[in-house]
């Protein structure tokens, strides 16, 4: 089950803050959160870019950065020209964005909070598909295994 943002705004600040401060991008991109969290494809392309530099070199990453990667990968001519424009655009709207350590602990703890909720989701069915595949397991144990699936999370 995906969880995801469901607020371009609110992705923009998260787009923001792994582009321009070292800290949070490490306190987020650490935490393997996957690019599907996010809802538009474009921020989705920014986020896994970013993860892939951060954990490769410790670096942040540029627009310009992007758009080289968008330059090299694209498929056709429309395609590039489309993400690119895309990017172009996402560049002008993060730039007036505030870069706000407040702001920033608040996008940290969402961005928390929905990667919790969607491993919860997840522990969840995988809790019920193993009774459905094994009827004679111990409900008991399917539960306290589910629980340690639960707390590892939480921490």
């Amino acid at each position: 089950m995906a969880t995801k943002t469901k607020n371009h705004e609110f992705e923009k600040i998260i787009l923001k803050g792994i582009l321009s401060s070292k800290d949070l991008c490490k306190r987020i991109l650490t935490k393997n959160y996957k690019e599907d969290l996010f809802d538009i494809p474009i921020h989705q392309f920014v986020f896994k870019a970013a993860s892939k530099r951060f954990n490769k070199s410790l670096d942040l990453i540029s627009f310009d950065d992007l758009k080289y990667i968008v330059e090299k990968e694209s498929k056709s001519n429309d395609e590039k020209s489309l993400r690119l424009a895309l990017l172009e655009n996402l560049d002008k709207e993060i730039s007036g964005i505030q870069s706000q350590p407040s702001r920033h602990s608040f996008v940290w703890e969402e961005l928390l909070r929905l990667y919790q909720t969607r491993k919860f989701f997840e522990i969840v069915d995988v809790g019920i598909e193993r009774i459905k595949n094994n009827p004679n397991e111990d409900p008991l144990a399917v539960i306290s295994s589910v629980e340690k699936l639960f707390y590892n999370v939480k921490r």
